[in-house]
């Protein structure tokens, strides 16, 4: 029985280990590794606060950020300063707005995100609301960041709004295994109606990364239940014959 109940308890532990890693699951779709950041299943591409665990996903105004989130959102214009230079425990959108003739277009974003060096990488949301009165096609482009690392937009990196919509641009970055140590600035641009709004955005680098996306697609649903039935598996068979050999 305590070989059992010791089996038991390493068993805990296996499972606990590959649940953590289920904060990074894959697109069945496009092969790519989906960041769940605060592991509440929806993965920060779909998580209107990606970093604060919100499995309701309430959204209490309809303005696409969670109320779990609104209690540290700017809303007001001019421009919430951010200090890139202090510590920040959790990335604060920024709100700015684009004029275009006599209207604007309210842009949100974030500044600043730690990427680790050789890892997944992390979630820039560009929030892009329209105010003009007509619809209008807005596309995100991305410079200065080939150096040291990469980057993917989703769902596209050109949408139409209609008038009074909002979408949102997800920009996946990824640290290169090589990349410089510390603060790396790179910039998007907002381009909309033959206008440009240039934002500076920055990527604290550090560690020595935890492996490309390829090597972690353990961290699955799918293999993680079958690593589940096959310890279970063991520890039933382990304890079937300990009981068997007690017998005799």
């Amino acid at each position: 029985m305590k070989k059992f109940l010791l089996l038991s308890a390493i068993l805990l532990v296996v499972l606990s280990y590959f649940v953590s890693a289920q904060c990074e699951t894959l697109d069945t779709q496009t092969e790519d590794v989906l960041i769940d950041s605060d592991c509440d299943i929806y993965p920060d591409i779909d998580d209107n606060c990606p970093n604060t665990a919100n499995p309701d996903q309430e959204d209490s105004d309809g303005n696409g950020i969670g109320d779990a989130c609104e209690s540290r959102v700017q809303t007001s214009h001019p421009p919430v300063p951010v200090l890139i230079n202090e510590p920040v425990d959790e990335p604060v959108p920024v709100l700015i707005s684009m004029p275009i003739t006599s209207n604007t277009l309210d842009i949100q974003y974030i500044t600043i995100n730690d990427l680790q060096k050789g890892g997944l990488g992390e979630l820039y949301t560009i929030k892009v609301t329209n105010t003009l009165g007509y619809s209008v096609p807005v596309s995100i482009k991305v410079s200065d960041i080939y150096e040291w690392g990469t980057y993917s937009i989703k769902p596209s990196s050109l949408l139409t709004l209609g008038s009074g919509k909002s979408a949102k641009f997800h920009i996946y970055v990824k640290a290169d295994f090589t990349a410089p140590s510390g603060e790396q600035k790179f910039h998007a641009t907002v381009v909309a109606d033959g206008k440009e709004r240039e934002l500076e955005l920055y990527a604290n680098i550090i560690g020595e990364g935890k492996g490309t996306s390829k090597s972690r697609d353990y961290g699955t649903t799918l293999e993680t239940v079958l690593i589940f039935i096959v310890v279970l598996l063991l520890v039933i068979g382990l304890a079937g014959g300990y009981d068997r050999l007690k017998k005799r």
